[in-house]
Protein backbone atom coordinates (compact mmCIF):
# COMPACT_ATOMS: atom_id res chain seq x y z
CA UNK A 1 0.00 0.00 0.00
CA UNK A 2 2.36 2.63 1.21
CA UNK A 3 5.08 1.62 -1.82
CA UNK A 4 1.75 2.64 -4.23
CA UNK A 5 0.97 5.36 -2.36
CA UNK A 6 4.22 7.04 -2.49
CA UNK A 7 4.97 6.52 -6.62
CA UNK A 8 1.49 7.96 -6.67
CA UNK A 9 2.47 11.07 -4.81
CA UNK A 10 6.29 11.16 -6.88
CA UNK A 11 4.35 11.34 -9.92
CA UNK A 12 1.92 13.79 -8.84
CA UNK A 13 5.13 16.23 -7.46
CA UNK A 14 7.07 15.53 -10.44
CA UNK A 15 3.80 16.48 -13.02
CA UNK A 16 1.13 17.76 -10.49
CA UNK A 17 -1.80 17.50 -12.93
CA UNK A 18 -5.82 16.81 -11.93
CA UNK A 19 -5.35 13.63 -13.16
CA UNK A 20 -2.75 12.47 -10.62
CA UNK A 21 -4.59 14.22 -7.44
CA UNK A 22 -7.65 11.69 -8.67
CA UNK A 23 -5.64 8.86 -9.11
CA UNK A 24 -4.27 9.31 -5.71
CA UNK A 25 -7.42 9.99 -4.19
CA UNK A 26 -8.67 6.71 -5.78
CA UNK A 27 -5.50 4.68 -4.24
CA UNK A 28 -6.30 6.18 -0.71
CA UNK A 29 -9.33 4.85 -1.46
CA UNK A 30 -8.55 1.94 -1.97
CA UNK A 31 -6.29 1.98 0.81
CA UNK A 32 -9.00 2.87 3.05
CA UNK A 33 -11.12 -0.29 2.23
CA UNK A 34 -8.38 -2.60 3.27
CA UNK A 35 -7.58 -0.93 6.74
CA UNK A 36 -9.63 2.27 7.51
CA UNK A 37 -6.47 4.04 9.02
CA UNK A 38 -4.45 3.71 5.29
CA UNK A 39 -7.46 6.02 4.16
CA UNK A 40 -6.22 8.50 7.13
CA UNK A 41 -2.62 8.27 6.51
CA UNK A 42 -2.41 8.59 2.37
CA UNK A 43 -4.89 11.01 2.40
CA UNK A 44 -3.76 13.01 4.78
CA UNK A 45 -0.26 13.28 3.31
CA UNK A 46 -1.45 13.77 -0.32
CA UNK A 47 -3.80 16.93 0.54
CA UNK A 48 -0.44 18.19 2.47
CA UNK A 49 1.31 17.48 -0.84
CA UNK A 50 -0.85 19.16 -3.15
CA UNK A 51 -1.11 22.36 -0.73
CA UNK A 52 2.63 22.74 -0.73
CA UNK A 53 2.75 22.79 -4.52
CA UNK A 54 -0.08 25.32 -5.08
CA UNK A 55 -0.95 28.43 -4.69
CA UNK A 56 -4.12 28.48 -2.17
CA UNK A 57 -6.41 28.50 -5.55
CA UNK A 58 -5.50 25.89 -7.08
CA UNK A 59 -4.50 24.03 -3.97
CA UNK A 60 -8.27 23.98 -2.85
CA UNK A 61 -9.47 22.46 -5.89
CA UNK A 62 -6.66 19.97 -6.65
CA UNK A 63 -7.26 18.71 -2.85
CA UNK A 64 -11.20 18.75 -3.40
CA UNK A 65 -10.58 16.33 -5.98
CA UNK A 66 -8.33 13.94 -4.51
CA UNK A 67 -11.16 14.41 -1.49
CA UNK A 68 -13.81 13.32 -3.60
CA UNK A 69 -12.27 10.76 -5.51
CA UNK A 70 -11.87 8.69 -1.83
CA UNK A 71 -14.93 9.29 -1.37
CA UNK A 72 -15.99 7.98 -4.05
CA UNK A 73 -14.32 4.78 -3.76
CA UNK A 74 -15.58 4.44 0.19
CA UNK A 75 -19.37 5.12 -0.67
CA UNK A 76 -19.94 1.46 -0.99
CA UNK A 77 -18.58 0.29 1.47
CA UNK A 78 -20.14 2.99 3.62
CA UNK A 79 -23.79 2.30 2.26
CA UNK A 80 -23.29 -1.12 2.94
CA UNK A 81 -22.26 -0.46 6.62
CA UNK A 82 -25.00 1.90 7.08
CA UNK A 83 -27.78 -0.34 5.67
CA UNK A 84 -25.81 -3.71 7.74
CA UNK A 85 -25.65 -2.86 11.17
CA UNK A 86 -25.48 1.61 11.14
CA UNK A 87 -22.55 3.59 10.67
CA UNK A 88 -22.85 4.63 14.57
CA UNK A 89 -22.59 1.19 15.63
CA UNK A 90 -19.98 0.06 13.71
CA UNK A 91 -17.35 3.11 14.65
CA UNK A 92 -18.50 2.62 18.32
CA UNK A 93 -17.53 -1.11 18.12
CA UNK A 94 -14.26 -0.55 16.30
CA UNK A 95 -13.60 2.45 19.08
CA UNK A 96 -14.43 -0.16 21.46
CA UNK A 97 -12.13 -2.68 20.45
CA UNK A 98 -9.42 -0.37 19.96
CA UNK A 99 -9.59 0.63 23.34
CA UNK A 100 -9.53 -2.78 24.44
CA UNK A 101 -6.81 -3.64 22.54
CA UNK A 102 -4.93 -0.78 24.39
CA UNK A 103 -5.43 -1.83 27.59
CA UNK A 104 -4.33 -5.56 26.67
CA UNK A 105 -1.34 -4.72 25.04
CA UNK A 106 -0.69 -1.33 27.56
Amino acid sequence: MPIVAISLAWAYAERPTARHAVWMGVWAGIAGLLRYDYLVYVLSTDVMLVISLHPRNVAVGRAALCVAAAAVCVAPWLVFVQRAEGLSTYFSTALAFVAAEGRRTA
